[in-house]
């Protein structure tokens, strides 16, 4: 299948560059199937330099992103590059370039993301141009039209891939072959339809095929009226691409939780802060998915979805810190969208979700555990909700509650994230089932290079396996650099307040660094 270069680079856990292999998910440089020696700060630093390829870095943005809250002076950059250099040897030698007065830059030319299984199973679809089963001008550039709003609004959905119309308009016009298609274009799903006017009556057929296995996956037929074409077009557009938000990507969530979004803009800004909410666990993607969500507002300002996933963003700020806002201050803007969501939908699950974080967060964990009860009981389709309320469910001493809703949440979601998998193995952990807590927590780490070790730290250690916690928290001070004990400690809430205390013991035994 044709790759997304760009997909590719977010998706990939190793890369191949200069002779060697940096493999993410374990930490480690290799050449020829051996083990390159490199100090961990160097591995750091060469991770970040891969990872960001064809941009020029400067020297502070390196010192942050290596040695977070830590003064260090530019000579410990110099010696780790010198480290670097060393190790990729003359096959290296233009590799990284030095920048004059501005950093350091790799050749993105020379970076090969490896596919892995992860990147491979992204969706990728091509949408065809629709048949048009009239001469009449008005209908074609109708057809024309719809399908050009049906790209732009599918290449806003999270986790998918879309060719664009210039590839897929190539095919206008004549007789095609699904299978043929998918080859030439690299998609697996192929979207097709047929435009056709009776009367004052439109009708609109459309098909969404499995190009692998040659069936038809979805069908649907629009009949309306034509009078408003482009109120049509409209609801035929966030129909279809809620449809393929849940067949292909998100599952029955986005069924339920995207369609209370009306107004197309609004529902494309909607998408927009989705992605980024996703993207990354950074300040940026936090700020941008605000800033979408709260623009999205304006447009749709009785939306309730969008006030409820606002209300968990700045839950989430309060909780990680992505921002430099007090964490009371995030809170209170977090408990201002969940009133307000709860006026116009006492039903959302995603308010009732954000309401059980801020009551973990105030440690009021009886009313944190009635609250994400409410979210799965009005959201039991929305894995983004059960994986949530399971993780609040745990910390508030409930794991073997969690578990079920963490275990439906991910047969729920066909792509789900990495963190499910991580609230999954936290369940297990607590409720004593330690080697299922591993396997769910490997599988975090695999989705999302370092996370999960952690918590795998801490079940070795308190297993009394200390070289393998010690050599865990080296791979995850490699992957995670800026993972801390004081981080962990800010983000974990427990009604056993002697367990997080002993989680926390743990981590600092094995060498994880303390701030």
């Amino acid at each position: 299948m044709i790759g997304d270069p760009v997909l590719l680079m977010q998706h990939a856990t190793s890369f191949e560059f200069a002779g060697h292999i940096l493999d993410l998910r374990q930490g480690r440089l290799r050449k020829g199937g051996v083990d390159v020696a490199l100090r961990r700060k160097s591995l750091s630093l060469l991770t970040y330099l891969v990872q960001n390829s064809g941009r020029v870095l400067g020297k502070d943005e390196l010192l942050t992103a290596i040695w977070p809250d830590v003064e260090v002076s530019d000579d410990s950059l110099a010696q780790c590059m010198k480290d670097i250099r060393k190790v990729l040897g003359s096959e290296g030698t233009d590799f990284i370039r030095t920048v004059p007065r501005r950093g350091y830059v790799v050749d993105d030319s020379e970076v090969h993301p490896l596919r892995d299984e992860l990147a491979a199973a992204n969706p990728s679809v091509a949408v065809l141009p629709f048949a048009v089963m009239s001469s009449e001008p008005e209908q074609e550039f109708f057809a024309h039209g719809l399908v050009e709003d049906i790209l732009a609004t599918l290449s806003k959905l999270s986790g998918l891939t879309v060719i664009a119309h210039h590839s897929s308009f190539a095919y206008k016009g004549g007789t095609v072959d699904i299978g043929q298609v998918a080859q030439e274009l690299g998609v697996r799903f192929v979207l097709e339809g047929g435009v056709q006017k009776s009367g004052d009556r439109l009708r609109i057929t459309v098909q969404l095929n499995d190009a692998t296995s040659g069936t038809q996956i979805w069908a649907e037929r629009f009949d309306r009226s034509i009078k408003d074409l482009f109120a049509i077009q409209d609801e035929i557009t966030l129909t279809l691409a809620t449809e393929m938000q849940v067949r292909l990507t998100e599952g029955e969530q986005a069924r339920l939780r995207y369609t209370t979004t009306t107004n197309v803009e609004a529902w494309n800004l909607w998408i927009q802060g989705l992605n980024h909410s996703r993207s990354s666990h950074g300040t940026d993607f936090h700020v941008q998915a605000c800033r979408s969500w709260e623009k999205a507002l304006t447009l749709d300002p009785n939306s309730a979805a969008l006030m409820g996933m606002l209300a968990f963003r700045y839950f989430a700020d309060a909780r990680h810190g992505y921002t430099e806002a007090p964490r009371a201050v995030s809170l209170n803007k977090a408990e201002v969208y969940v009133e307000k969501a709860l006026a116009i939908d006492p039903e959302n699950p995603d308010a009732h979700r954000a309401a059980a974080g801020i009551l973990l967060l105030r440690q009021a964990f009886e009313d944190a555990a009635i609250a994400a009860r409410r979210a799965i009981k009005f959201g039991p389709s929305m894995a983004d909700v059960l994986g949530f309320s399971a993780f609040v469910l745990t910390s508030c001493g409930r794991a073997t509650e969690a578990i079920g809703h963490a275990e439906k949440a991910i047969a729920l979601s066909p792509k789900h994230p990495g963190w499910y998998f991580g609230v999954l193995g936290n369940a297990y952990r607590l409720a004593g089932r330690r080697d299922a807590a591993l396997e769910a927590f490997r599988g975090h780490h695999a989705r999302e290079p370092g996370f999960g070790l952690a918590d795998i730290v801490i079940i070795q250690e308190q297993a009394g396996l200390m070289e393998e916690a010690r050599a865990t928290a080296q791979q995850l001070a490699i992957l995670r650099p800026s993972f801390t004990v004081a981080s962990f400690a800010r983000t974990q809430f427990r009604s056993d307040s002697e367990q997080l205390a002993k989680d926390i013991a743990s981590l600092r035994a094995a060498g994880v660094q303390e701030s």
